[in-house]
Order: structure tokens, then sequence, then C-alpha cells
């Protein structure tokens, strides 16, 4: 009767440690709050890490000052459309054509989905589109160089910065890009 106990208690550890281990691998870094590379990609003939978390930039005091918000993918925000989203590394790749000739030298690069809100440009000029509660993808490049001009005249200086790249995740459609000092 003891080996049968004890077989059985070893066994109940056993799946134990597999149900730990089998959740740890099924919930996504983003889901946890961890900035957890998931791949590298290429800018600029350069491999940097990729992330994808929400945290990159809700914990990012720049993006806030700005008047940008993000939120988890809602439902009730944004509802799914019938049009199909892109993914993830079409979002990416779309972001560092965009990226290119504007930044240099990014050290990593986030890309996440969200529900994201422009309170500065509530409305884009040229389209009419609303930034409310938009399904986008933001993708991030930080430690980029980019120029800040001064006043008329005077020659530009080079400043590291965050680039984001917001990105309509049902049309692709790159909707804004900004930058600010980091």
């Amino acid at each position: 009767m003891k080996k049968h106990a004890r077989f059985l208690l070893i066994a109940l550890v056993v799946v134990a440690v597999l149900s730990v281990a089998i959740y740890a691998l099924a919930v996504p870094a983003s889901e946890a709050g961890e900035d957890i590379a998931l791949q590298t990609v290429t800018f600029q003939e350069e491999e940097i890490p990729a992330t994808e978390s929400l945290t990159v930039l809700t914990d990012n005091p720049q993006f806030a000052q700005h008047g940008f918000q993000v939120h988890p993918v809602s439902d009730a925000a944004a509802p799914l459309s019938a049009e199909p989203m892109i993914d993830r590394d079409t979002a990416i790749e779309t972001a560092v054509l965009a990226a290119q000739a504007r930044a240099e030298g990014a050290v990593s690069v986030n890309a996440v989905l969200a529900d994201f809100t422009d309170t500065e440009t509530p409305v884009l000029p040229e389209s009419d589109e609303s930034m409310t509660n938009v399904r986008a993808w933001i993708v991030t490049f930080s430690g980029v160089t980019i120029e800040r001009g001064g006043p008329a005249g005077a020659p530009a200086e080079p400043v590291r910065a965050d680039f984001n790249v917001v990105i309509d995740a049902a049309s692709g459609e790159i909707l804004e890009t900004f930058a600010y000092a980091v």
C-alpha cells in the first residue's frame, strides 16, 4: 500500500510541474508583462531584438505626455470588423519601410496590437479619420537618432528618441508617425 501511495504522490508532483510549465509557455509575454524578445528584425542592415509589450508604451511618460493612449484590445472599444487584420510581421515590415529614412540606429523594436487614441489629433486632417480607440499596431523603434530642428537657420541637432509608427490593423495603412526624445 505504501508503494502505491508513494507512486501516486510522485505522479501528482509530475503532473503539477508539467501543468505549470505548459501554462508558462502558453501565456504570451505581452500578457505576462515581460519584454521578452520574440525574434529579431533587420533594420538598416542590423539585427535588433523585437518584443511585443504594451508596457513599453504605457510605462513611457513621453508617450502619454504627447497625448497618446493605448489600451489592450477590447471588442467594446473597437469592435472587430469583417476585414481581416494584418499580422505582426506585416506591421513590422511596413514600419521598417517608414522608419528607414527618418530614424537611425535603433537598438530594439516593439510591435503591439492595441486600441490607440491620439488625444491631440483626434481626427486626421487629411482623411477625417477618427483617432479614438483605433485598432492598430504601434511599432516603436527605441534608441534611434533623429534630427531635432531648432530656430530658423540653426543647424539641426541629433537627439536620441523613440520613433513610432501607427498602422491600421485592418487595412495596413500607416495612420501616423511620431517621435519623442528619451
